[in-house]
């Protein structure tokens, strides 16, 4: 295989690998989850100072206990009880952001209730965070023809906009190899660098090749490492002093069925750059 067409069916992968590994069998790689600012016990108690959403009683010990950090220096002063459910004895008012009927201390005609204050303290952010896992097995009574395939997905959409495929197949002999793939894209979503990783335990050696999509050129390093993530001695090497046999290695290692699915031949290239830069295999 060409390093280019490597690179064609990676590009093929990070734009809709659903197509070789069908839908995650946890989380959601589509959707993600929202981001929020994160909450911490001092915008809870803000939140509940500012709704009004506490008894006498509740807001008497949370003054005792300001009292006391106050004088010792230490400990985290907190509203005790539920905000949601407070007793009869405080009145019932409407949220002048989202209407619905709340208790609160404070009966002013501005007054939040306690979800949309702290909304307002800590609000959603406009990116996602993207977490989703596959698991690929089949039994077979001749071990050549089974497998069990595993794939995770980790990254955001909107923040660094990056997005980091690992898989590795546990039917050879305890993990002893893992691949994975580096996506960026720009702020448009359009992918401008892709960081396609192999580990090879065995030898402790991790082949990383670089492709700059928008540049059209492409970058190899080898360093020393017992995982993906070990950044140990790490050396570049031109393109054309790479081994052949070190590109049929990374290609050898990805699952035949997820290289045959993205292959150039089974999907349009015709918009993907061009590679002066040619290794054959």
């Amino acid at each position: 295989m060409k390093l280019e067409s490597l690179l064609y069916a990676l590009l093929n992968f990070a734009a809709n690998p659903l197509k070789s590994w069908g839908e995650p069998t946890s989380g959601d790689l589509v959707n993600g989850q929202v981001a929020h600012i994160a909450i911490e016990p001092a915008d809870r108690n803000s939140a509940r100072l500012s709704s009004g959403t506490y008894t006498r009683q509740q807001l008497a010990a949370f003054r005792l206990q300001c009292a006391e950090i106050e004088r010792t220096g230490q400990g985290v002063a907190c509203f005790s009880g539920d905000p949601h459910h407070l007793p009869g004895c405080v009145p019932m008012i409407k949220c002048s952001k989202c209407t619905k009927l709340f208790r609160s201390m404070d009966t002013g005609a501005e007054v939040k209730c306690y979800d949309c204050t702290l909304s307002d303290f800590c609000p959603e952010l406009t990116g996602r965070h993207i977490s989703a896992s596959w698991c690929k097995t089949r039994q077979s009574e001749n071990p050549q023809y089974a497998y069990g395939w595993y794939m995770e997905a980790r990254g955001d959409i909107g923040f660094r906009n990056e997005m980091c495929y690992q898989w590795h197949n546990r039917n050879s002999a305890g993990n002893l190899c893992h691949q994975d793939l580096l996506v960026r894209r720009n702020a448009a979503e359009e992918i401008y660098e892709l960081v396609f990783r192999t580990l090879v335990q065995a030898s402790e050696r991790c082949y990383a090749a670089t492709f700059d999509v928008k540049e059209s050129t492409v970058k190899f390093t080898v360093r020393n490492a017992t995982s993906l993530s070990n950044p140990k001695y790490t050396a570049e090497v031109a393109v054309d002093k790479v081994d052949p046999l070190v590109i049929a290695l990374m290609v050898a290692m990805m699952p035949e069925w997820m290289l045959y699915e993205h292959s150039p031949k089974h999907s349009d290239v015709s918009g993907y750059p061009k590679y002066p830069e040619v290794v054959q295999v």
